[in-house]
């Protein structure tokens, strides 16, 4: 069985309802192993998840100004960004991915948006579990 959770993928119905297909941009590029580990800090922090970004072609990703050989360029990937409301549901985020074994965590400020529509604490949570990448860092971008 492939790395990748292809379309049909049984772990598709191991991760429902909390984490379904239509969710990402790319479903069909993340690894499996990142689904489940996402998977259980969904369930444990029991906040929702709102998916802002996964798998990025590298010309997308450039596009977007992503990081040089950013985790989301990965194939399979094993990153995700997601957007937070407010602080709580970023402390229960990050508290939980690093008690699922996540080693790599970024914390980006509100966009002008998020800023307006949820106030000052909004923002978004990046999680990934890649192996090329230093490990047990927490980035905080301004």
């Amino acid at each position: 069985m492939s790395d990748r959770a292809v379309r049909g993928h049984p772990v598709w119905d191991e991760i429902a309802p909390e984490i379904t297909p239509h969710e990402f941009r790319n479903p069909y590029e993340m690894s499996v192993d990142a689904l489940r580990r996402l998977s259980r800090v969904r369930r444990a922090s029991k906040v929702p998840f709102r998916f802002v970004s996964d798998y990025r072609a590298p010309s997308y990703n450039e596009q977007v100004g992503g990081a040089s050989g950013s985790a989301h360029t990965a194939r399979p990937c094993h990153a995700v960004d997601l957007r937070v409301q407010n602080s709580y549901e970023r402390f229960q985020i990050v508290k939980h991915a690093l008690a699922a074994g996540y080693r790599r965590i970024g914390i980006y400020p509100p966009t002008d948006w998020q800023r307006q529509q949820y106030g000052k604490n909004s923002g978004s949570v990046h999680l990934d579990d890649s192996q090329y990448h230093p490990q047990d860092v927490i980035w905080v971008s301004v």
